[in-house]
């Protein structure tokens, strides 16, 4: 998983559109929350709560932006 993190992180976003590269910081955040879970040995139903978190956060940010991405999708 922190190889797959790694490559996420290195990717150029510059040449993305607004939509991939929100899509993008989506799945390092989910990626670094889940080692971050892993590490702390954080419950599976709390880890969850948090993805959930994670994903209403970045669907407002979405919504700001005028962006329309299925966030759920992204989830691995």
């Amino acid at each position: 998983m922190k190889s797959e993190l790694s490559k996420l992180e290195e990717q150029d976003n510059s040449n993305l559109s607004p939509k991939e590269s929100l899509a993008n910081q989506f799945k390092i955040a989910i990626k670094k929350y889940k080692i971050q879970c892993a590490t702390n040995a954080i419950p599976e139903d709390k880890a969850r709560v948090g993805i959930l978190s994670i994903v209403k956060a970045y669907q407002k940010r979405a919504l700001d932006e005028q962006i329309s991405i299925d966030f759920n999708s992204l989830l691995d």
